[in-house]
């Protein structure tokens, strides 16, 4: 489907000397939002009940202003939700764009679409309108213009807007998605029967591309064209005036990245140029996280869960004999195929995995260029550096961790924290959010004597992978990476899985290491004295 929205977040930098910019992350603590700088240093104290990451200088904030009927889905006229009121403010915490509307987005481009009784329109930095709200779908500016849609229809009433708030391209079309390198994938219009006709078209709203079936753009002024529904079906590349560089014969097509596109044929990958000839053999193989040419999950700025086959910062993720590794742009491998998930590289650095004790089990870090870890292996999920922080998950607990370049744990995501938006009265649906992992089933007490321990847990394979825990506690980072988060001894009905840990208690300068066997059939509690 036509894309609708979609929130750009950059991150903030501001000096007075400029210098070195400050990135701005949002945190939560006591049920409201606030700001941190990368080195966890609360910057902006937490107030707000909603808050988006800083862009070009502002952050949309929230605060809970009322309450209405949920109406989305089958919940019910008992059905209630808190309502918000959104407004902007500067990287020191004053409101900048005061607390006024239903809904906000990130600026981009200068702009920033805000909702308004159920309408969209966009204001500029300062807060001044330059299109009031009164469209019924918008989406952000790119490349100078943003599509709008004047009322609420399923296909029809799309166009698009200028920095102005002009109507540049008449709301003639049937759908629209976001301008890339200079052209953008439009609806024209649907038969009665069904059949569908796209185009591509530049920014003045001429027609480059009309065809059928459907097409999509994928940079270096270069489209893709295949079957209506791009399911089960094969496509080929055209050029900007529909001209047919290769017909179609992959089963997917991924957008352009560094000057290179990976194409699927026969369930294995290469690389294609822009004339469309195979530069990089198609032999590798298939994965769960492959680019997706599949109506309208594939946009040429990419999906956000494909990481491979994507070329950035010279090297491309590819998989063989089910390992990934890298390669350059010439084809030449640089990494060898030896990580169970691995990610894209952001500045030098990316985000890999090795099996731990059983085929379920892994461990994360961040490689480098060479494909030596710089950040060790010690966390359940590691996913891709945003600026100065990336986000883990702990191997005990799977709780989310913001971590910096050096492996540092700057923050821990705690969900008691964060403001409770969930819709609440007689509402007709299932408990929202997914239930803790089954394996986590089983009560354990800690206590120390005297108390006010920490207390760190490290499986039993983690342990013997560091030279006996050596590796572990001579480093403070890693060690405060299996740290038990509930706070200090007595710790009461701490749910763990079923394995061997190694028990650290930490007290005054003063530590106890032990061996804790968790069983269903276990004792369920213990205890160390000081």
């Amino acid at each position: 489907m036509i894309r609708i929205a979609a929130t750009s977040v950059l991150f903030l930098g501001f000096s007075a000397l400029a210098v070195e910019p400050i990135s701005l992350h949002t945190f939560a603590k006591a049920g409201k939002f606030g700001f941190m700088d990368d080195d966890g240093i609360i910057r902006i104290p937490p107030r707000w009940d909603m808050a988006l990451d800083f862009s070009e200088g502002l952050a949309a904030v929230a605060i809970i202003s009322g309450h209405e009927i949920y109406e989305r889905g089958n919940a019910g006229r008992g059905c209630m939700a808190k309502t918000l009121k959104w407004g902007f403010i500067d990287s020191a915490g004053n409101t900048a764009i005061p607390l006024r509307y239903s809904e906000a987005r990130a600026f981009s481009g200068g702009r920033a679409a805000v909702g308004l009784d159920s309408k969209w329109g966009f204001i500029n930095t300062e807060g001044l309108w330059v299109t009031r709200a009164k469209y019924a779908h918008v989406g952000d500016f790119r490349e100078g213009l943003a599509w709008v849609q004047i009322a609420a229809k399923r296909y029809g009433n799309f166009g698009y807007i200028d920095n102005a708030g002009k109507l540049v391209i008449p709301a003639e079309l049937g759908g629209a998605d976001d301008f890339h390198s200079g052209m953008a994938r439009t609806l024209l219009r649907v038969d009665p029967n069904g059949e569908a006709h796209w185009a591509l078209i530049d920014h003045v709203g001429r027609l480059l591309v009309t065809r059928k079936d459907w097409v999509e753009p994928l940079g270096e002024g270069r489209a893709a064209y295949g079957p209506r529904f791009g399911y089960n079906g094969l496509f080929g590349l055209i050029g900007p005036t529909g001209n047919i560089i290769t017909p179609a014969i992959f089963e997917n097509i991924a957008a352009f990245s560094e000057s290179l596109a990976a194409v699927k044929k026969n369930g294995h990958w290469g690389f294609i140029d822009e004339r469309g000839e195979v530069v990089i053999p198609i032999s590798f193989e298939e994965g769960p996280d492959d680019p997706c040419l599949c109506h309208g999950l594939w946009s040429a700025e990419g999906h956000p869960d494909s990481t491979s086959y994507i070329f950035h910062e010279g090297l491309a993720k590819i998989r063989t004999n089910g390992r990934y590794g890298y390669i350059d742009p010439a084809g030449k491998l640089i990494i060898q195929a030896r990580f169970i998930k691995a990610g894209m590289f952001v500045r030098g650095l990316a985000s890999a995995c090795t099996e731990a004790e059983s085929p379920r089990d892994q461990r994360c870090g961040f490689i480098d260029k060479t494909g030596s870890f710089v950040i060790s292996a010690r966390f359940s999920e590691a996913g891709p550096f945003n600026g100065a922080l990336a986000p883990v998950r702990d191997p005990i607990f799977g709780n989310e961790v913001l971590v910096n370049r050096l492996g540092k744990i700057i923050y821990r995501r705690n969900l008691p924290d964060e403001p409770d938006l969930t819709p609440y009265g007689e509402c007709h649906f299932g408990t929202l959010g997914s239930a803790p992992p089954r394996d986590y089933s089983i009560t354990v007490s800690l206590g120390s004597s005297p108390a006010g321990a920490s207390v760190y847990l490290i499986p039993l394979w983690d342990w013997q992978q560091t030279h006996d825990g050596r590796d572990i506690l001579s480093n403070p980072d890693i060690l405060a990476t299996y740290l038990v988060p509930q706070g200090r001894t007595p710790l009461d009905s701490i749910k763990l899985k079923a394995q061997v840990y190694m028990a650290i208690f930490d007290l005054a300068a003063q530590r106890k290491i032990t061996k804790l066997s968790v069983a269903p059939n276990g004792p369920g509690r213990l205890h160390v004295s000081f």
